[in-house]
């Protein structure tokens, strides 16, 4: 039987192996590092996204942030039948720790030269976070892809 084009068998396995391809990756970061603990409204929109490690997480633009979703259970119907699961927006203040989250990455590369990688991204120490979160970087970082103050402007 031929693997040819199976991207899982044709990957290198020391690269799959890095921890921002692990799904610890993304466990760190949401506990850890912002304090939610599993089952709370973020894994369950992150999961229901498909977001599943560090790397995922990086690829998500602000659109995917905004448009979060987590399932809420219903109760069994008047017949004892199970009802599908609701979906409910992420409230905001949930979306501004993806959104931090983000803009600490981009800051820590073009500010402190000091980039979250694939290797170091179990690493990020929660109390730099919340410096982070509390300083006016956050606001300047945490809802655009590049900066304002950083786009050099024309002579």
């Amino acid at each position: 039987m031929s693997t040819a084009g199976n991207s899982t068998t044709n990957r290198n396995p020391s690269r799959v192996l890095q921890p921002g391809n692990l799904e610890s990756s993304l466990v760190y970061i949401l506990e850890t590092v912002v304090g939610y603990s599993a089952g709370s409204i973020l894994h369950l929109a992150l999961d229901l996204y498909g977001c599943k490690c560090y790397l995922d997480l990086v690829g998500m633009d602000d659109a995917d942030i905004d448009g979060l979703q987590y399932p809420v259970s219903r109760p069994c119907g008047a017949n004892g039948d199970p009802q599908p699961d609701v979906l409910r927006d992420v409230p905001k203040p949930l979306k501004a720790y993806l959104h931090g989250i983000g803009g600490y990455f981009y800051h820590q590369e073009t500010v402190l030269q000091d980039p979250v990688t694939l290797t170091n991204c179990v690493l990020i120490d929660p109390d730099d976070f919340d410096t982070y979160r509390a300083s006016s970087a956050f606001i300047m970082f945490r809802s655009c892809t590049i900066p304002q103050s950083l786009v050099s402007k024309p002579s």
